[in-house]
C-alpha cells in the first residue's frame, strides 16, 4: 500500500522525508499539508500498483478505421474474434483475425447512438428509431437429400468448417440454416452434413442476417440480465422499461415482446418523475435503471395466484437525484456511473421502506469541485477493466469532444487521469480493452504499445512534501529517487517552493533522472537487466531495471516545497520511492500583522 511521507526527527533539526506516493491519488479538494500527504495534486498517465509504485501506462494502437468520417457510436463483442460496431445509420462487424469489416445493415432510420447486446449466438440491436432487431449468422443450402436437425453440428465436407444448427428454415430442397459457434469458413457448393440425416450443398457463403422483431419496441437502450433483455426509453414512453419474455431455450429467443401477465411473459415498468431512461446496470438479480433525474432498482419475481404463476415487478428503490449518463459499468464492487454532480459508486440502492439504507458514494469528491464543474459527461462512457481492476471514465474537459479519461483504482480507491486519449465508446473483451475515437472514425486497442498511436506519452506527478510547520524555514539537502527505468528513460524531477515570504517559485531547481547501469549487466537478485529476464521469464520490448539515484540539491530558506516529476518518453518507467534530507532552520520572523 502507499504510505504517507514519514518524518523521523532526532535531537538535531535534520529529518528524513520518505514517500512511496499517494494513497488516495489526485486530490484537489483537500489541502495535503493540513491533513494527510496521501493526496497528490496530479497523477497523469500512470497506473497505480498495489505493490507501491506508479507505472507509466502503455499506449494505444489503431485496430481499424471506418471510411466516410462517421464517429462510431457503439462497439460490442460478438465473439472473441468478431466485434459489432455501429456508426451513422449502419451496423457492421469487424473480424480481428481477417482485419476486415462486413456491413450487416446500412439503412436504419436514425443516426442516434446505437445500443447492442449479445445473447447466446445472437446479437440484438436498437437505436430508438427502429424496432429492436436480431442479428444471426446464416448459411443457405440447396440440393437437400436429408433433413437437418436443430442442435446438431453441421460440417463442410471440403472446408471442414463447423457450426451448431440453431434454426432450420426448410423449404424442401432448399433452405437456410442459422448457425452458432461457427469455426472455419464454409465454401459455396460444398457438401454439408449434420451428425444425423442432414445433407445438402452450401448455397453461397456464411452470411449475416438482420431480422426486424415485429412485436419489439423501439428503444434507445438495451441490457441483458439473466434470461431477459431489458429495453429503455421507448418511442411510446421515454420513462418506460420494456423487458422481454424469459428465454425458454428455443430459437430464436425473444421473438415475442407482447406484454402479458404470466410469469414468463414480457412486461413494463416506469418511473415517470425521473425522466428519460439513460442506461442500465445490475446488482445481483436487481436491474439498476438510471434516468435523467433519478434511478431505480427492480426485480421480477414469480407469484402463485390461485395455482397460476404470474409475474410481479418488485421496486426495491426509486430516487430523485442527478440521475446518470449513458455510460455505466457493472463490477464486482457495484455499479459505477457519472452525472453532472460527479462520479458515483452504487453498492446497494437500499429498501424503499428503510430510510438511508442505500450504500452509495460520490467517489469523485477528492478530484475537487472545480475539476468536476469543468467536466462534461454527456458523451461519456464507462468500462471496468478486470485485468487491472480499474474503472475508466471517458469524458470531456473544456472541449466539445471527449479528451480525458479518469481512472479509478479499485484496489487502492485512488484516482489517476489519462490524457492524450480522445475516446467515445469502450469494449472489454476478455483481458483486452478496445475503444472508439471521439474525434475520428478509428477503433483502438488500449494498453498495447509504448506509444499513443506512434506518439510519445507524457507523464506528470505533482505532490507537496509535508515537512513540518508553515512557520519554519527549511532547507533540503540530499534527495533520492527509486524506481525502474528503461535504457533510454529521461525523467525530469523539479522542485517548486514557497519562500519565507510565502511567494511561489516554480522550478526552483531541476534534476534529470536517467539510467546508470550498463546494458547487459545484472543489478541484483531476481531482477532483470535490459533484454534479459530472470529465471527464464518473458522480456517486454521496453524492459525496465531497478534504478536508485540521488542528488545534492541544497535548496535553502523555503516555507513549503513540492516535487514535480515529468517525462515525455516512448519507453516505460516506474517510480516507487522518494527520500529527502531536510533541515529545519527555526521560526520565520515576520512582523507584518497590525493590531
Amino acid at each position: 500500500m502507499y504510505q504517507p511521507i514519514k518524518i523521523s526527527v532526532g535531537a538535531n533539526p535534520r529529518s528524513n522525508i520518505t514517500t512511496t506516493f499517494a494513497k488516495k491519488g489526485i486530490n484537489l479538494e483537500t489541502y495535503s499539508q493540513l491533513l494527510s500527504i496521501d493526496n497528490a495534486l496530479n497523477i497523469e498517465n500512470y497506473l497505480i500498483s498495489a505493490s507501491g509504485n506508479l507505472k507509466r501506462r502503455q499506449g494505444l494502437s489503431q485496430l481499424f478505421t471506418v471510411a466516410g468520417g462517421y464517429r462510431i457510436t457503439m462497439i460490442k463483442k460478438f465473439t472473441n474474434d468478431l466485434l459489432m460496431y455501429a456508426y451513422n445509420t449502419t451496423l457492421a462487424v469487424y473480424s480481428i483475425s481477417a482485419n476486415a469489416s462486413t456491413v450487416i445493415k446500412s439503412n436504419f432510420t436514425t443516426s442516434e447512438p446505437f445500443s447492442g447486446v449479445k445473447y447466446g449466438d445472437y446479437f440484438f440491436i436498437s437505436n430508438g428509431g427502429d424496432r429492436i432487431g436480431r442479428v444471426s449468422r446464416t448459411l443457405a443450402y440447396d440440393g437437400q437429400t436429408g433433413n437437418f436437425t436443430a442442435g446438431l453440428k453441421v460440417t463442410g465436407g471440403t472446408s471442414g468448417a463447423t457450426g451448431i444448427i440453431l434454426e432450420d428454415a426448410d423449404s424442401g430442397a432448399t433452405g437456410t440454416l442459422t448457425l452458432g459457434a461457427v469455426s472455419g469458413t464454409f465454401i459455396n457448393n460444398e457438401a454439408i452434413t449434420d451428425t444425423s440425416t442432414g445433407a445438402a450443398l452450401a448455397n453461397g457463403a456464411l452470411a449475416w442476417t438482420f431480422t426486424d422483431i415485429a412485436t419489439a419496441p423501439k428503444a434507445k437502450h438495451l441490457f441483458v440480465l439473466g434470461n431477459r433483455i431489458y429495453s429503455g426509453n421507448t418511442s411510446t414512453d421515454e420513462t418506460e422499461v420494456h423487458y422481454s419474455s424469459v428465454d425458454s431455450g428455443t430459437n430464436p429467443p425473444f421473438s415475442d415482446w407482447t406484454v402479458g401477465a404470466n410469469a414468463d411473459d414480457p412486461g413494463t415498468f416506469n418511473f415517470r418523475n425521473a425522466g428519460a431512461v439513460k442506461g442500465f446496470g445490475s446488482i445481483g438479480a436487481q436491474v439498476v435503471v438510471l434516468y435523467d433525474d433519478g434511478k431505480a432498482g427492480a426485480r421480477i419475481e414469480q407469484i402463485d395466484v390461485s395455482g397460476t404463476l404470474t409475474q410481479n415487478t418488485i421496486i426495491d428503490f426509486q430516487k430523485i437525484d442527478f440521475g446518470g449518463e449513458r455510460g455505466i459499468a457493472t463490477t464486482p464492487q457495484g455499479v459505477f456511473y457519472c452525472n453532472e454532480a460527479g462520479i458515483f459508486q452504487l453498492v446497494s440502492g437500499g429498501q424503499t421502506n428503510v430510510p438511508f439504507s442505500d450504500q452509495e458514494a460520490n467517489i469523485s469528491l477528492a478530484l475537487g469541485s472545480d475539476l468536476i464543474e469543468d467536466l462534461s459527461f454527456i458523451g461519456s462512457d464507462v468500462v471496468y477493466d478486470p485485468k487491472r481492476n480499474i474503472v475508466m471514465f471517458a469524458c470531456s474537459k473544456d472541449s466539445s469532444t471527449n479528451n480525458l479519461v479518469l481512472v479509478y483504482d479499485l484496489d487502492n480507491k485512488a484516482w489517476t487521469k489519462f490524457t492524450g486519449w480522445n475516446l467515445s465508446r469502450f469494449l472489454a473483451l476478455n483481458d483486452i480493452i478496445y475503444a472508439s475515437s471521439d474525434t475520428s472514425t478509428t477503433v483502438y486497442k488500449l494498453f498495447d504499445t509504448g506509444l499513443d498511436n506512434g506518439s510519445p506519452i507524457s507523464t506528470d506527478y505533482l505532490q507537496e512534501l509535508n515537512i513540518g510547520s508553515f512557520s519554519e524555514r527549511k532547507s533540503i539537502e540530499k534527495f533520492h529517487i527509486q524506481g525502474k527505468l528503461s535504457a533510454s528513460s529521461s525523467i525530469t524531477v523539479a522542485f517548486d517552493i514557497h519562500d519565507i515570504t510565502g511567494s511561489f517559485t516554480e522550478n526552483k531547481k531541476s534534476i534529470t533522472w536517467t539510467a546508470t547501469d550498463s546494458t547487459g549487466g545484472t543489478d541484483g537478485f531476481g531482477s532483470a537487466s535490459w533484454g534479459i529476464s530472470p529465471f527464464g521469464g518473458d522480456v517486454e520490448a521496453n524492459a525496465t531495471i531497478d534504478s536508485f539515484s540521488g542528488a545534492n540539491l541544497k535548496i535553502s530558506n523555503f516555507q513549503r516545497i513540492r516535487v514535480h516529476i515529468t517525462s515525455n518518453d516512448t519507453v516505460s518507467h516506474e517510480i516507487n520511492l522518494l527520500k529527502a534530507s531536510v533541515t529545519n532552520k527555526g521560526e520565520i520572523r515576520r512582523r507584518n500583522l497590525n493590531t
